[in-house]
């Protein structure tokens, strides 16, 4: 609906700008991409039983980030994207006194939030190494976020008129956001973490640009 009202303006704005000659060439190029990403920022611990038989416990901070994007441009293949990033800002094991950090990613582990950002999924295992040791720490997510509080929905339209040639230009983006909240597991070092999750979001964006040249 959108590209098709800005393709009718683009057209119709380099048609009645200049009195074009005759037989001048109209291009159209069409430049489509949509998109969306889920945010929660974690801390969380667990008690643990050691090699040697002791209690102790394992302590973990970081955030956890889920994004998609399709681009399609003219005369170009349409391209998909998805995938999550773990950020492990603090790691520490009471049992070796081990205390790292690092990041991970997942393809293929996000499910996009629906239209109306109710609920999106953020899934999959991934890992991180610590440099110093050479250890790699797994990490194991299973976590929805379902959507709270109002939708924040934003919309813009620009034209813009080149010089030269007769060139339009009709840009249009739209986005929403909400807040959400975070149900699921999160393991880390093999250990699920009684966890803590907060700054969390969900948003879409959609964006239409469609230049119309004659020469």
């Amino acid at each position: 609906m959108h590209m098709k009202l800005s393709l009718f303006l683009a057209t119709a704005l380099a048609s009645t700008t200049l009195t074009a000659r005759a037989h001048a060439a109209t291009t159209v190029d069409v430049e489509q991409g949509q998109g969306s990403n889920a945010f929660t920022s974690f801390s969380g611990s667990a008690n643990v039983t050691c090699a040697d038989g002791t209690q102790n416990s394992v302590f973990a901070a970081g955030s956890i980030s889920g994004s998609d994007r399709i681009q399609h441009d003219s005369g170009s293949p349409r391209t998909m994207t998805d995938g999550v990033f773990v950020e492990v800002d603090e790691y520490f094991d009471g049992c070796t006194s081990l205390f790292t950090g690092g990041t991970g990613g997942i393809a293929n582990g996000y499910r996009p939030p629906n239209k109306n950002l109710t609920s999106a999924r953020l899934t999959g295992s991934t890992s991180f190494q610590d440099f110093d040791s050479g250890q790699t720490i797994p990490i194991s997510i299973d976590l929805k976020i379902s959507g709270t509080g109002p939708l924040t929905a934003n919309k813009d339209n620009t034209v813009t008129h080149g010089s030269g040639p007769t060139t339009v230009t009709v840009s249009h983006s739209a986005s929403e956001s909400r807040a959400g909240t975070v149900t699921g597991t999160l393991s880390i070092g093999g250990v699920e973490l009684d966890a803590t999750f907060s700054d969390t979001s969900m948003a879409a964006n959609s964006q239409t640009t469609i230049t119309v040249e004659r020469n």
